[in-house]
């Protein structure tokens, strides 16, 4: 009854008592919080009725108007009797308009005349990850079933809360800790200029030729499917946790074929050979009497001519190409390490040709004026016409390394997560995926999976969602083992004994509060309670209303305290309870409200113990959790279901159907560009505080009850928000007769209120002017003196304004609004001197 001081106690009406009633009646103006309907007050009611006696010709004698005579006394009783009626009067005239009800009945009455019920609480809801025991003898599976009840490990000044399984899984020991693909076998491609080998691999170093050869390479000489390239850079990395050892090698020049399919093998030329006769002196150089011949005495006395020994090696000398079916090569020395099916390349700054050997042997080779033990080698190929034994280097002793672990350098996002192994998830199967972004920070995804697909040994997992940050792959976990889970205790309890004679039965549930659970709904949660009489099922229904005689359902109504009254028909509209003993039984849950709301990790002591598994954790905070409606949400929440009328068609409907919603705490829409057409984008806060999580319980629900609302040709997406704040330093002069720490604590308080959370809104700016008027409003301050105004996290400065945005879509990509509250850790008031 606080408002009545608002009233007009003390008004004098004129002796025309009902006119000036009518004068206060239509006094009042819309969206006041407190109406006047009441004609006056004790003062102006005797003073009115002591005018009244003059005005009576049979009353024209009584003169007197001492408060202790009889007749004027009352009229003073009278007078105080009149004020309690109009003090009621105007009571019950306020409690019929639902801005100016102070009683809750009378908010919940007035609702329910346009269909509206408070909502009740809401129970938070969460997923809990279990994990298996894995030594020996430990089951290979646990069934997880739908009650299993955990508990939080409570903060200070908190209690603890429990949390019971919706649906019931089976958990397997290897789902405890699944990885995504780190790494895979490496193939190389047509571009690549870095390899992936073994990490075994020794001897290689910069400057080294490295060779690859595909499958077709090997059927036929005639193919052109092999590279060869130099190493510029080598680097080899150790085992990791989830990488094994490999060595990265830098090529001189990018690979220019596709060895996908092709099997392909890498080698390492470790020597370099030069043909036989490389160091011969040139045809051109060797003496005229070898290279042509000379005249020398006969054995008549005359001179005859003898052709040089090389004359007729003109075209077939060192420096002369070699013929187009030249098989044998002969080096310039013995190389015991070279080997049948090996390879060799040959090279000179013109041409490179790959060959590969069929037979190794060690021969004396006389020729070019030269005679060594050489290598002679049998080559398949017939392209050594582009070389010669002085201009041509030969790379040999190819020794096979082998190809290695490529580590998944991509970031991991989107609907798509491949796993290292095969472990037989299924498709519909929830699992949480943890992991750190580029940055470091730590995230969590609650999925589920849409299709999963075997593949190679590992597995293909098809998301219905798409993950909400990008994951270092290295960093990532997953737990399979996952359920929903919501907050509160199951109760079984008898309600009583049916009476088939009785009408309109009704018990109250001996426990409280009902729990509520989130729910993709219109109103966005459903009940917990299940009643069965005769362990036959009935119905909850909003009213009785039209409802057969023998349709077995029942109402409910929450009290103020929270008690619940279950009521039966009465056989008109509505079933009778059947005659029973104890008959009547109810099943639900206890518990609800912002309590239920825990952090992530909270919910780790099991309850309920299934055999093989001993360990869990939530994930994910828990979400969606609401105290039931307060008389202001009541007045505010009211009347959208009738503007909506649950269905969406307007850019205000959108706003006023999500904030209705149950644990929602602020909402916006705007319409923005997508690039093909107009989309609501809807900016949404849970109560509390707290930002909208995309794939959420509550983001979810929220997301089917929009669907199943809009229009189908109003797109939408819904969002979070981002969380600003701002620093503020001030100097204040305080009056003298005021105390400054009282002074100032009540500043404090005063612009800790005024840009709160719950007092601004997504994209409300900050001014400077603002901040002035909210101090002058403290009582005590005579002066101030705004220093600085900044963001947090910048350099201090006095801004203005401090600008934040709505929803909007910058570059084709939406960005989530913003919504700038104060930063009360680091508000800085001091005194100044007047």
């Amino acid at each position: 009854m606080s408002n009545l001081s608002a009233l007009d106690n003390n008004h004098i009406c004129c002796n025309e008592v009902d006119a000036c009633c009518c004068d206060e009646m239509h006094d009042n103006v819309s969206g006041q919080s407190v109406i006047t309907h009441r004609p006056g007050g004790y003062k102006s009611y005797v003073d009115a009725m002591r005018m009244s006696l003059s005005g009576s010709s049979a009353l024209r004698r009584l003169t007197v108007r001492d408060n202790s005579d009889p007749t004027i006394a009352l009229l003073d009783a009278w007078g105080c009797t009149l004020e309690v009626l109009s003090f009621y009067q105007d009571r019950i005239a306020n409690e019929h308009y639902l801005n100016t009800a102070t009683e809750r009945l009378s908010v919940v009455n007035m609702a329910e005349q346009i269909g509206y019920k408070p909502q009740p609480g809401v129970s938070a809801s969460t997923y809990l990850a279990f994990s298996c025991d894995e030594f020996a003898g430990s089951p290979e599976s646990v069934v997880v079933v739908q009650g299993t009840m955990a508990q939080s490990v409570p903060g200070q000044d908190e209690i603890p809360q429990i949390f019971e399984t919706d649906v019931e899984i089976t958990a397997r020991p290897e789902w405890n800790t699944l990885r995504v693909q780190t790494y895979h076998e490496y193939v190389p491609s047509n571009g690549n200029d870095v390899l992936y080998l073994d990490g075994g691999v020794s001897d290689l170093k910069s400057g080294d030729v490295i060779l690859i050869v595909g499958n077709k390479r090997y059927d036929s000489y005639e193919s052109n499917l092999w590279d060869q390239a130099r190493i510029t850079d080598i680097e080899m990395f150790e085992e990791a946790e989830s990488v094994p050892a490999y060595t990265k090698v830098t090529l001189n020049k990018a690979l220019s074929h596709d060895y996908s399919g092709e099997n392909p093998r890498i080698f390492h030329f470790r020597r370099r050979a030069n043909f036989f006769g490389f160091n011969a002196m040139p045809w051109a150089g060797l003496p005229v009497n070898l290279r042509v011949g000379e005249e020398v005495p006969a054995s008549d006395g005359s001179k005859e001519f003898v052709t040089g020994l090389y004359a007729d090696r003109e075209n077939s000398w060192a420096d002369n190409f070699f013929s187009k079916t030249t098989e044998d090569l002969y080096l310039d020395q013995l190389y015991s390490e070279i080997a049948p099916q090996g390879w060799i390349l040959v090279v000179n700054p013109f041409y490179q040709r790959l060959f590969q050997i069929a037979d190794v042997s060690e021969v004396t080779q006389t020729d070019y004026m030269l005679s060594a033990q050489v290598t002679k080698l049998t080559v398949l190929g017939d392209e050594m016409y582009n070389f010669s034994p002085k201009a041509g280097l030969v790379l040999c002793q190819s020794v096979e390394l082998g190809f290695g672990v490529k580590p998944v350098d991509a970031v991991l996002n989107g609907q798509n997560i491949v796993l290292s192994e095969a472990h037989g998830l299924s498709n519909g199967q929830v699992i949480a995926l943890s992991g750190e972004d580029e940055t470091g920070d730590i995230h969590t995804d609650i999925l589920v999976i849409d299709q999963a697909t075997e593949s190679n040994g590992g597995m293909v997992l098809r998301m219905e969602t798409s993950l909400s940050h990008d994951y270092i792959p290295q960093t990532v976990t997953i737990n399979a083992n996952v359920t929903i889970a919501s907050h509160g205790r199951s109760v079984q309890e008898t309600l009583g004994s049916g009476d088939g004679s009785s009408a309109s039965q009704s018990f109250v549930l001996m426990q409280m509060p009902l729990a509520h659970m989130n729910a993709a709904t219109v109103r966005g949660y459903q009940t917990t309670l299940e009643i069965r009489v005769d362990d036959v099922l009935w119905h909850e229904v909003e009213s009785f209303y039209e409802r057969g005689a023998d349709e077995r359902i029942y109402v409910t109504s929450i009290a103020d305290n929270g008690q619940v009254t279950v009521q039966f028909g009465d056989g008109i509209n509505g079933a009778r309870l059947s005659s029973g003993r104890d008959n009547v039984f109810a099943l639900y849950r206890v518990g609800t409200g912002l309590a239920g709301v825990v952090e992530a990790g909270k919910i780790t002591q099991l309850l309920t113990m299934p055999l093989g598994c001993s360990k869990v954790t939530n994930p994910i905070a828990s979400e969606g959790g609401s105290d039931p409606e307060t008389l202001d949400t009541a007045r505010q929440n009211a009347p959208l279901s009738v503007v909506t009328m649950n269905r969406i068609v307007s850019l205000k409907d959108f706003e006023d159907f999500v904030r209705a919603y149950p644990g929602i705490g602020k909402a916006q829409a705007v319409t923005l560009w997508d690039g093909d057409g107009r989309v609501v984008h809807l900016t949404v806060s849970l109560e509390g505080a707290v930002s909208l999580e995309q794939g959420g319980i509550t983001e979810e629900n929220l997301r089917v009850s929009i669907d199943a609302a809009r229009h189908v040709d109003h797109d939408f997406k819904l969002s979070g928000y981002d969380s600003l704040s701002f620093i503020c330093k001030a100097e204040l002069v305080v009056h003298a007769d005021y105390l400054y720490e009282m002074v100032k604590e009540e500043a404090e308080l005063a612009l800790a209120e005024r840009f709160s959370f719950d007092s601004r809104m997504f994209g409300q700016d900050v001014t400077l002017a603002e901040i002035y008027a909210c101090l002058h409003d403290v009582g005590g301050i005579e002066g101030v003196d705004v220093n600085a105004l900044y963001f947090s996290g910048e350099a201090e400065v006095l801004h203005n304004r401090l600008v934040v945005t709505e929803a909007r879509n910058e570059n084709g990509e939406f960005r989530m609004g913003e919504l700038l509250t104060i930063h009360t850790g680091h508000l800085r008031l001091t005194e100044k001197e007047a």
